[in-house]
């Protein structure tokens, strides 16, 4: 009897220790700066643009190398936008995403469009990955203006597309039609529209020649768009832009002719610090990684369009917007660009 006894308490014995080893799977002892004792995923996700977007592109193209550099890990790619990264990332459902630094402030001083009362307090930036042309307005050639003030003047029934509202083009476009004094119903009253898709789409009804243009960053859909439909960029006023600046935070642009192969003349436009924004709690090493391997292969970010061209590896710790990754700052430092 005793002995039988001794056998049910060495079994129940070893069935609590297996418990409390193996209640969390899929997880292994984290070695970043919040804690040597917490737990860590095994898959972290990268949260893009809109799907046929370069930032869509970009985070791939994150996702696999970080695949290839960092086997004991796995990394995916999600669809998201400028605006919407911001939450995804606060939320956990995005562990690194693109984004732009004026909205990352933003979120972390509570203003527009981050004003709701939500605490945006579990995030922090990688990378300056490039300042973006931003909410260009790109229209058929056909358009019988020169101007975006000329269109506005003839109340022209204009038929436009941008992003989805979770991206920033969706809000710069709201932006720049509120500097001139045209609301979503007095473009309708015009017989003109707004319409709010993802770059593919967009374009595909411009195409088609059910929409006259996009308000957007020149992304790789809108080059297609161009080889075959000929397309032409209506500049802002220049004081709408200094507003624009003023009012957002947004830098103000100035782009030399030839810059796009749809428009031969200079112009101003409103920039955006394009940034790589993360969730404090990402473990220390893959923040160093990622900033690694963008400054080791700067082709990872400078090939997705105009707005990453100029990528420089030197000054991705500069004007992100916020405080820097406690894995970022140990690279930008040991890189000797912070001391």
């Amino acid at each position: 009897m005793k002995k039988r006894n001794f056998v049910i308490s060495l079994l129940l014995c070893t069935v609590l220790i297996l418990a409390s080893c193996g209640g969390k799977t899929g997880t292994q002892p984290s070695s970043s700066a919040n804690g040597g004792g917490t737990e860590r995923k095994n898959e972290y996700t990268i949260a893009g643009g809109p799907q046929g977007g370069n930032w869509y592109g970009l985070a791939g193209q994150l996702v696999s190398e970080l695949k290839s550099a960092m086997t004991n890990y796995d990394f995916a790619v999600m669809p998201g936008g400028g605006i919407g990264n911001i939450s995804l990332t606060q939320n956990g459902d995005a562990d690194i995403s693109t984004t732009v630094a004026h909205l990352y402030r933003a979120a972390t001083e509570g203003k527009a469009p981050y004003d709701d009362g939500t605490e945006f307090d579990q995030l922090t930036a990688l990378a300056n990955i490039g300042t973006s042309d931003s909410c260009m307005i790109i229209v058929r050639e056909d358009i019988p203006f020169d101007s975006f003030q000329e269109l506005v003047e003839a109340k022209y029934p204009v038929k436009l597309v941008t992003t989805l509202q979770s991206s920033t083009p969706y809000l710069g476009a709201v932006r720049i039609l509120d500097e001139y004094g045209v609301s979503l119903e007095t473009l309708t009253s015009w017989g003109g529209s707004l319409q709010y898709l993802d770059y593919s789409d967009g374009c595909q009804l411009i195409s088609d020649g059910h929409a006259d243009g996009i308000i957007a960053p020149e992304v790789a859909a809108i080059v297609e768009l161009a080889t075959s439909t000929p397309m032409k960029i209506l500049p802002l006023d220049e004081k709408v832009i200094d507003n624009l600046v003023e009012k957002y935070g947004y830098s103000k642009n100035f782009v030399e002719a030839g810059t796009y192969s749809y428009y031969n003349g200079e112009f101003w436009s409103i920039g955006e610090p394009n940034i790589l924004l993360c969730r404090k709690d990402l473990p220390d090493d893959i923040a160093y990684k990622v900033c690694q391997l963008i400054s080791d292969k700067p082709d990872i970010i400078r090939g997705w369009g105009t707005t990453h061209a100029s990528f420089d590896p030197d000054h991705a710790h500069e004007d992100v917007g916020g405080d820097l990754h406690p894995g970022a700052v140990k690279f930008y430092t040991e890189r000797g660009n912070l001391s």
